[in-house]
């Protein structure tokens, strides 16, 4: 719409426990006695076929595309920009790559079956500082519950509505807070007074001029 060449990529998912529970239900007991090679390369046929199969339903469909040259999460360049990227997690108790962000529990029998359960899961929290651009010692400090993604992490946001603070730590560093109880806890999870009556606190609005690099 704009003037310029944008080719549509099809591209497909074809990691995850879904084609594993396919391909081993078709196996059944077979599925015991094969290597993790062996069942890594059936699964690859797996996904192979039905990638086959949906490019040509989209084609007769008039689904127009640069269908012969699809991204795949399978290809080796795909997998090896991930792995640059992500932490792979290893789940023992399926004896699978997984991501440890996936909650869900999937079961073959009883109610929810072929669906996906769900339980409560504790997951890991960091904190993590910030440093400011051109203040030493100064930090802005985040907390998040998903440090797998912070090797690709690029920003932090902030919220125009809140007001922030900067806390002086035991430690001698300026921490930027959002006001409230949040240099407390996050002093008191890291392991340093980052509240003390001494410190004088300057409350600043979000879009602060100073520049924020990776932790």
């Amino acid at each position: 719409m704009c003037g310029c060449r944008a080719p549509y990529v099809p591209g497909w998912d074809c990691h995850g426990q879904p084609i594993e529970y396919k391909v081993k239900k078709e196996l059944g007991k077979e599925a015991g006695k094969l290597s993790q090679a062996e069942l890594r390369k059936l699964c690859r046929a797996y996904a192979e076929k039905y990638v086959g199969i949906q490019r040509q339903q989209f084609k007769r469909l008039g689904v127009f595309g640069d269908w012969e040259h699809p991204y795949l999460t399978m290809s080796p360049s795909y997998e090896a920009e991930v792995i640059a990227r992500w932490p792979i997690w290893w789940g023992m108790a399926s004896s699978t790559a997984a991501r440890n962000r996936s909650i869900g529990v999937r079961r073959a029998d009883g109610p929810g079956r072929g669906g996906v359960e769900y339980a409560d899961h504790v997951s890991p929290s960091v904190y993590v500082k910030f440093a400011v651009t051109g203040r030493n010692k100064e930090f802005a400090v985040i907390w998040t519950t998903t440090p797998w993604t912070l090797p690709a992490n690029l920003a932090i946001a902030a919220k125009p509505d809140l007001t922030y603070v900067r806390a002086r730590t035991s430690t001698g560093e300026t921490w930027i807070l959002a006001k409230g109880r949040g240099a407390g806890r996050a002093g008191v999870r890291c392991g340093v007074d980052a509240c003390n009556r001494s410190c004088r606190q300057r409350t600043r609005r979000a879009g602060h001029s100073s520049s924020i690099h990776g932790p």
